[in-house]
């Protein structure tokens, strides 16, 4: 038996300090990541849409990669040829002209199956233009419209263009969204 730092006897079976301190905190690590991780299925158990939401902030770090192909694609639009002819090619993401960036609204109310999770899959933009309607001046009623230009990015052709017009003052995301899902698709890309 050896004599450990203090000068005691030290076990043999026994680790050194150090070796069982890094031990205790790879134990109390794992304890702490198991108990998020419950707390989160519980949460999602409990209260409704929190797992999606909660998945969703996940995929909210992936739109970054789109940042810088907003401005490319309305560059796109700016020189697209215009058909009546609205389908999705591959998948598509919606960009919101305005801000030149992706509509993470409407992004996460698209089909999963349907919205691009990264540039390279793009098929088809949709651009979408927000305004709301005021009738009767600033104390009147308020109407949110949607213009959305289907821009099929291979082709350099705008497919499609609509309007939605939403109710009660609110921008009409969810019936974009179901406009959009409701597309017939083409799986095979025309770049």
């Amino acid at each position: 038996m050896g004599r450990g730092p203090g000068g005691g006897a030290r076990s043999a079976m026994r680790p050194p300090r150090t070796v069982m301190q890094f031990r205790r905190v790879g134990v109390r690590f794992a304890r702490r990541a198991a108990g998020i991780a419950a707390v989160a299925l519980a949460v999602s158990l409990c209260v409704p849409n929190a797992l999606p939401s909660f998945l969703s902030a996940i995929d909210l770090s992936r739109l970054s990669s789109f940042k810088y192909e907003a401005g490319r694609y309305l560059g796109v639009a700016a020189d697209a040829e215009e058909v009546n002819a609205p389908s999705v090619v591959g998948s598509l993401v919606p960009v919101d002209t305005r801000r030149r960036d992706v509509d993470e609204e409407t992004y996460f109310l698209l089909d999963k199956r349907l919205r691009a999770s990264h540039p390279d899959e793009v098929g088809t933009v949709a651009l979408l233009s927000w305004k709301v309607d005021r009738e009767g001046g600033w104390g009147g009623a308020s109407t949110g419209v949607a213009e959305v230009r289907l821009l099929d990015l291979g082709a350099r052709m705008i497919v499609g263009r609509t309007t939605i017009v939403g109710e009660d003052g609110e921008l009409p995301r969810a019936e974009v969204a179901r406009y959009l899902n409701a597309l017939p698709r083409s799986r095979a890309a025309s770049r």
